[in-house]
Parts: structure tokens; sequence; C-alpha cells
């Protein structure tokens, strides 16, 4: 008897393993069903959110576009002078995403600057509320787009200081001293698309409630206009015209009529009353001489 309960108790034991490695292999298979389902999201090199509806990185590839679909990117700013891939033109317009280029060399010795005018561009273009949400990209993600964001902190108002620091940051190993000169003596030209909005955030972009404001502001002045267009009387046409300045005139000869016939009803109101007090004073007279 105790032999037979030594050899019962194992094999009782090792009944529920089965169950359990089903379970793991089913747990397993919907871990990875769940993967295929759901394609990777990796964001491009040198990614990273310079300001609200604003990116930067580095070129995009096809393996970067899931992750750039769920961005809502309405405009992509390129800054390289080579032609644009044929893939990410058909990626841009599957996602309904305009292609703005301002191709230039980065800022390399002796003599290859970046033009100031093509920056100022640049910088309008980013700082345009209608092109948001964009990206902005070069080759790497770190020198031309460094020098782009570098002159949009200055429009900031950022210190020098935190401006490098930021150049540095997404460019190293490999700063450039020509970029750092580029971002400090570029002065934005005088214009009205550069210069922050009034009532704005500082950075030359407007406030949602700023613009929300103009836009009652429009509304009210297209309103009031409609309403002093439905009072405005409407013109006249020529014969309109000849009849009501028959009209005035029939008026103006009637007045010295109606006046006329008001002076001879007074006139004849007068000699009434007048015969009646020679009538009463006639009965007077005859009344004292009975008497």
């Amino acid at each position: 008897m105790m032999l037979g309960n030594a050899v019962a108790t194992p094999q009782h034991r090792h009944h529920g393993q089965p169950q359990q490695q089903q379970q793991q292999q089913q747990s397993q298979q919907l871990q990875q069903q769940q993967q295929q389902q759901q394609p990777l999201v990796i964001p491009p090199l040198n990614f990273a959110m310079v300001q609200k509806g604003v990116y930067r990185s580095g070129f995009p590839g096809k393996k970067n576009f899931p992750f750039l679909k769920r961005l809502g990117l309405r405009t992509v700013l390129y800054l390289c002078p080579e032609e644009y891939p044929q893939a990410n033109l058909r990626f841009m317009a599957s996602i309904g995403a305009q292609l703005l280029q301002f191709g230039v060399e980065g800022n390399k010795e002796p003599f290859v600057m970046i033009p100031d005018d093509v920056m100022a561009r640049a910088v309008e273009a980013v700082l345009d509320t209608r092109n948001h949400p964009l990206l902005i990209h070069c080759n790497k993600g770190k020198h031309r787009t460094g020098c782009l964001v570098g002159c949009l902190r200055k429009l900031s108002n950022w210190s020098m200081a935190a401006i490098f620091d930021e150049y540095r940051r997404f460019s190293a190993p490999k700063e450039r001293f020509f970029d750092q000169q580029f971002i400090e003596l570029w002065q934005p030209p005088q214009s009205n698309a550069i210069k922050p909005a009034n009532g704005g955030n500082g950075n030359g972009t407007r406030d949602a409630a700023q613009e929300r404001k103009e836009d009652e502001q429009e509304k009210k002045k297209k309103k009031n206009a409609k309403a002093a267009g439905r009072r405005k009387p409407q013109p006249q046409n020529p014969q309109q015209q000849i009849d009501s300045s028959e009209t005035q005139d029939s008026k103006e000869q009637a007045q010295p009529q109606q006046q006329e016939q008001q002076e001879q009803q007074q006139q004849d109101m007068r000699l009434k009353q007048k015969q009646k007090r020679e009538k009463k004073n006639k009965r007077k007279k005859k009344r004292t001489k009975s008497k």
C-alpha cells in the first residue's frame, strides 16, 4: 500500500503541465498577431518639437511614414537643393501635405554661406500658421535645420547662449563655427510677416485666442455691412424719377390753392359771425322799444 501511494502522487502533479504550456503558447500567438496588426512607429533621426505645430528632424524614410502620419502634417519644409524623392512625394500626397523647398548649401569653409533672403523666406513660411503642423528637415537635421531653428529662436528673444546650446545638442559631435556665426549675425528683414503679431505670444505666431477675436471682429463687420446695405434705398429707374418729380411739382402747385381756400373759408366764417351778431342786436333793440 505504501508503494502504491508513492508512485501515484508524481503522476498527479505532472497532470496539469500540458494545459499551462497551451495557455502560454496561445498568449504568445496573440501578442505576435497584435504586433503584426500594429506596425512599429519610428520617428526620423533627430526628431523633436520646436514649438506648437512645428517639428524638426533628419531626412524621413519609408520606415518613418507611419509616425509622420500620426502628426497630421500639412507642410514639409525641405532645406536641401536636391530633388525630393518620389516615394516621399507619394506619401505626402496620401496625407494631403504640401512641400516647400528652400534649397541651400550648408555653411562651409571658405565661402559657402546660406543666403539671408532664402532664410528669411523660410522663416516666413514657418511662422505662417496656415502651414501648421509643419516639419523642417535637411539631411541629418543638424546644421541647416539648426540654423533655421536658431533664427526662429532669435525672434522669440532667446539668449544666444540658449540658442547655441540647442544647436550644439542636435549637431554634436560636428558643430560648425560658421553656423553659429550665421545665427548670431542674421537679422530679420523689415517685414510684417516676420514681426511678431500684435497680441501674439512673442515668437512671431499668433495665439489661438487672438485669432478667434480677429475672426469675430471680421464677422461683425460683415454683418454690419449687410445690415447697412439692406437699409439703403434702392435706386429708381428714370420713369420712376420722372413720376416722382411730377408729383412734387403738383404738390407745390396745390399748396397755394389750398391756402386760398383756407383764407376764403375763414372769411366766410367771419361774415356769418357778424350776421349773427347783427341779428341779435336788432332783436334786443325791438325788445327795448316794445317795453
